[in-house]
């Protein structure tokens, strides 16, 4: 029915079409996963700030890539991201990040988008790579510890996390504790869970969504009379009636 209707002409195809949708002859169109992908690039990078004690910590989107299994009725993305932390204006940790992700879509009809909801984190990993940085904080350590817990700081050797707590550190001292040890991945699990609180709301978000084409028939067509939208058998589905 499809192919008929994009050989009908004009006005004419205009007609013909919103006939056979109000009549349920045309009950929904696919749309492609690879056109979405082709929008989301001019959406990033989205930057967002991430909470450490004393310092500045900024999370970048670089990249979302979209995709659909033919036997999960959700959509997989893959991300990358890059986090990084600041003191004084100098970088202290810098990662990329793989995260990926599963979500569904749903259509606003009233804003004419269609967007993405039950966004689930399934995994998070450290890339190392050229642009990863990692710096021994001590001499930063000891310039935020008072007197004499800085003497006795700065003549001990071996400094762990249960030192600088028996030294009564502040929040900031036992946050930069976590670099002593040279784990990456302590460090950033210290952040994850609102990396990944970050991640959720934008991917749900009206900010990242699709913008039906009104210059294009079909989604014209669905932005005027589709009631929502679907996963079925690997496809996203424009649908008018069920």
């Amino acid at each position: 029915m499809q192919n008929q209707l994009d050989e009908t002409p004009g006005k004419f195809k205009q007609f013909v079409s919103r006939m056979l949708v109000k009549f349920k002859f045309i009950k929904q169109f696919p749309l492609d996963i690879d056109h979405i992908n082709q929008l989301i690039p001019p959406l990033l990078p989205a930057n967002f700030d991430i909470d450490i004690p004393g310092g500045t910590g900024e999370l970048s989107i670089l990249s979302v890539d979209l995709d659909i299994l033919p036997t999960e009725n959700v959509i997989h993305g893959d991300v990358l991201c890059n986090f990084s932390v600041s003191f004084n204006q100098t970088i202290i940790f810098n990662t990329h990040l793989k995260i990926q992700l599963t979500a569904k879509p749903h259509y606003l009809k009233n804003k004419k988008i269609i967007a993405l909801n039950t966004v689930i984190v399934t995994s998070m990993s450290l890339i190392t790579d050229k642009d990863s940085v990692l710096k021994n904080t001590k001499s930063l350590m000891g310039g935020f510890l008072p007197e004499p817990i800085k003497s006795i700081f700065n003549s001990t050797f071996s400094i762990t996390e249960g030192v600088i707590a028996g030294l009564g550190g502040n929040e900031l001292v036992s946050y930069l504790s976590l670099y002593l040890s040279g784990n990456t991945q302590k460090i950033f699990d210290y952040n994850r869970t609102e990396i990944e609180n970050e991640i959720i709301s934008y991917v749900g978000s009206e900010e990242f969504s699709y913008e039906l084409d009104e210059d294009d028939f079909h989604e014209k067509l669905f932005a005027d009379y589709g009631k929502q939208v679907a996963i079925e058998e690997g496809l996203i589905k424009m649908i008018f009636h069920n």
